[in-house]
């Protein structure tokens, strides 16, 4: 079943490599056929797949009508087992061109590390739904479900099983996009009776200098958009139940001791704008909507963020610390953001604040000489503080050479069970190395 979901194949799409969902037409049954781009080197080749010999709850193949080998017939089989779990299979028969035989062992290779990666993120997923069973399917709306984590969290919650309806500021005939205008709050009414809405959009804080007009940006898309949402979700017959509306770990300001949710308000850009972020949903909260605000830390994720920003630097081998590097770093990893979004949505007594940061804080020279050890890449290049200040103004300055740690106090005593706690072992399956890697 989780399988036969549309979420489920971006699941299973390895996040170190450059293979995109182009179209989907259909899931897994006979005839349902799939288009992606592979990226190899500089190029790009389309690779599509049709799938045939479904028996449900049995098996499935995909066989490559188009792309990279010669010849691809992939198998999925399943088995149950007398303890009432389930064997996944995946049986391959592949042969590359003539031309390029040479590549198989390196093929090979790939294949065996992304299969056991994506072996793990499918029992993975299944063991935290689980944690859940018995509880209904949910109606669940996002804003910002292209981002990186509103698309994570979109094919996760999909996968599950919950039907995912997605804000777009578009017009859409799809039945499961709802239009919504940020500048005036007006959105469809086919919201009404949701179980639960994640409001993520907004302009992105780290995208650029904090020039004047960038900060009204920022605060426009963030706090005036997230209050004339509120307000627009009050007029609802019937509203959300909950309300998980992102903030940012930036609300504790950028100097001092370890911060938890109990930690008073910083100082500067960055903590005002999230202050008021997070009052931006009072409508919400005086209309006896549940409300979550996620203080998010730096997501790690091998397709985005902050690792896609600075991979190119590691691979040419001229990467280093920002500044002297002892500025304090708190991160979570995409998955673990992921699941602590889905479990707050599940648990009706979780409301106000809470930190989506690991529990092991880092530095940024620690997490720069980690990044380089799993890449097998120098990091001798250090970018000196006044050039940070210089091409980045004052964003570099709060955001790049300073930091502190954040602690995820409310979401352990929760009993939130984070999957790569601590950072070795969440760079190494972001980049899909063994688990040993990370250790």
């Amino acid at each position: 079943a989780w399988h036969s979901r549309p979420g489920a194949l971006t699941r299973l799409l390895p996040p170190w490599r450059d293979l995109r969902l182009l179209t989907r037409d259909g899931t897994i049954h006979d005839g349902d056929c799939t288009v992606f781009t592979l990226g190899l080197g500089p190029f790009h080749q389309r690779w599509t797949a049709v799938h045939k010999d479904y028996r449900a709850g049995v098996s499935f193949t995909d066989v490559q009508e188009h792309g990279p080998f010669s010849h691809w017939e992939h198998l999925h089989a399943f088995a149950s087992e007398p303890d009432s779990t389930c064997t996944l299979t995946d049986t391959i028969d592949w042969a590359l061109p003539a031309w390029a035989e040479w590549l198989a062992p390196g093929v090979e290779k790939e294949l065996a590390r992304t299969f056991a990666w994506r072996h793990r993120r499918t029992a993975q997923d299944l063991t935290r739904h689980r944690r859940h069973e018995g509880q209904p399917p949910l109606n669940i709306a996002i804003s910002g479900a292209s981002g990186l984590i509103g698309s994570a969290l979109a094919a996760y919650l999909d996968a599950g099983g919950n039907r995912v309806l997605r804000l777009v500021r578009t017009a859409s005939l799809h039945e499961d996009h709802i239009a919504w205008n940020p500048l005036t709050g007006t959105i469809d009414p086919r919201l009404d009776g949701c179980d639960a809405l994640v409001h993520l959009a907004g302009a992105g804080i780290a995208d650029g200098l904090w020039s004047e007009s960038r900060k009204v940006a920022i605060r426009l898309s963030r706090i005036e958009a997230t209050r004339r949402l509120c307000e627009e979700l009050t007029h609802l017959l019937r509203p959300p139940k909950t309300l998980i509306c992102a903030s940012a770990i930036g609300f504790y300001g950028d100097q001092g001791d370890s911060a938890d949710e109990s930690t008073s308000g910083g100082t500067g850009f960055l903590a005002e704008v999230c202050r008021e972020w997070e009052a931006a949903c009072a409508p919400a909260i005086n209309a006896g909507i549940r409300v979550v605000h996620l203080r998010l830390g730096a997501v790690l994720a091998g397709n985005g963020g902050i690792i896609s920003r600075l991979r190119p630097l590691f691979d040419c081998g001229i990467a280093g610390t920002l500044g002297d590097g002892s500025q304090a770093m708190s991160w979570i990893g995409l998955d673990d953001a992921v699941g602590a979004i889905h479990h707050l949505i599940q648990h009706d007594d979780l409301a106000g604040p809470f930190n989506l940061t690991a529990p092991a804080s880092t530095t940024n020279a620690e997490f720069t000489d980690t990044l380089g050890t799993l890449l097998d890449r120098p990091t001798f290049f250090p970018v000196p503080a006044s050039a940070v200040r210089c091409l980045f103004g004052e964003m570099g300055e709060s955001m790049m050479l300073r930091g502190r740690t954040v602690m995820p106090r409310r979401l352990l005593e929760s009993g939130f069970p984070f999957l790569t706690p601590n950072l070795a072992a969440c760079l190494a399956w972001e980049l899909g190395l063994p688990p040993a890697a990370g250790a």
